[in-house]
């Protein structure tokens, strides 16, 4: 069940809350009072039922790619949502995404059940914050965007042993602190971001050998990251984009016998490169994300190669 807005058939939905074992709860980052009354009318005590939590900003005004202005006039009351978080014992899924401008409250730490967790644009979550999500023992999916966590954080993190999926974003962390990932030996999904992020990462990642996603998009990685991410012998799905590759980076990924889809910015790539990426390795989707005049003739390679599946959008220059 979604509940995301009051709606009209009270009644009507006070009965389906009657027949769920479960709840999903979609709201705005309030804990509005209708919500409440009609979780008491159905006799579902909050803590016990829900099981997925998503609290969004109420509103949002000049959204940018890393940063959400939250309207004053507005409502945010995540703090009640925040402070309830250590009885919902039963929550698995928890999204935090644009909400939070304060840190972890330490009952976080005592939702036993939890295995997703999303954090996202909260530039006051930092290593203190790493160290009680370090406590969720049980997570296996983790994700948080545009914090301030720092390589003694990312340390933290590794105390997560059943984490298959790891997110982060951050502008502190280097490659030393990578090299704690190699104790997160579950992990076959990894996406990261951020400037202090270079070719000496690789050196770690690498030993993540049940990787099959990696994302290093908008990272300071060369081509020569090329050679060394063939080791990863298990990866399908590939991101790259907003670094400065170029033909010499897609020509030395062969052999990757396990690379099925790969996403690239078309900003110094030719087609004769992408020729040799396709006829080098097993690589069946390409996503182009294209920054002004195409500089890649798609068609042409649409024509050669029928059984790749050409995709992407075009990106505005600004």
């Amino acid at each position: 069940l979604t509940i995301i807005q009051p709606a009209y058939r009270e009644n009507h939905a006070i009965s389906i809350l009657q027949n769920t074992k479960g709840i999903e709860l979609k709201t705005q980052p309030t804990w509005p009072q209708w919500i409440n009354d009609w979780l008491i009318k159905a006799n579902l005590p909050i803590p016990e039922k829900v099981i997925e939590l998503h609290a969004w900003p109420p509103y949002v005004a000049n959204v940018g790619p890393t940063t959400f202005d939250y309207d004053p006039e507005s409502p945010n009351n995540i703090d009640i949502i925040m402070a309830a978080i250590g009885d919902l014992r039963n929550l698995k899924r928890l999204d935090l995404r644009g909400t939070i401008n304060a840190h972890l409250p330490e009952a976080l730490s005592r939702n036993e059940n939890l295995t997703h967790l999303s954090i996202g644009f909260a530039p006051l979550i930092e290593d203190s914050d790493a160290e009680i999500i370090s406590k969720c023992a049980n997570l296996t999916d983790l994700q948080i965007y545009e914090s301030q966590i720092a390589n003694n954080g990312l340390k933290q993190l590794t105390r997560l042993k059943h984490l298959e999926r790891l997110a982060l974003s951050s502008d502190h962390i280097s490659a030393d602190g990578l090299e704690n990932l190699t104790k997160l030996s579950k992990l076959t999904s990894l996406y990261l971001q951020g400037p202090r992020i270079t070719d000496a990462a690789l050196d770690h990642i690498v030993k993540l050998n049940r990787l099959t996603e990696l994302d290093l998009s908008r990272t300071n990685i060369t081509d020569d990251a090329a050679s060394k991410l063939k080791r990863l012998t298990s990866l399908a799905k590939l991101s790259v984009l907003g670094n400065n590759l170029t033909d010499k980076f897609v020509t030395q990924l062969s052999p990757m016998n396990s690379l099925q889809q790969i996403s690239l910015d078309d900003l110094k790539y030719t087609t004769s490169g992408i020729r040799s990426l396709i006829n080098n390795t097993p690589v069946t989707s390409i996503l182009l994300w294209m920054h002004g005049p195409a500089r890649i003739d798609q068609q042409q390679l649409k024509k050669e190669f029928k059984h790749i599946q050409f995709g992407g959008v075009a990106l505005l220059d600004n």
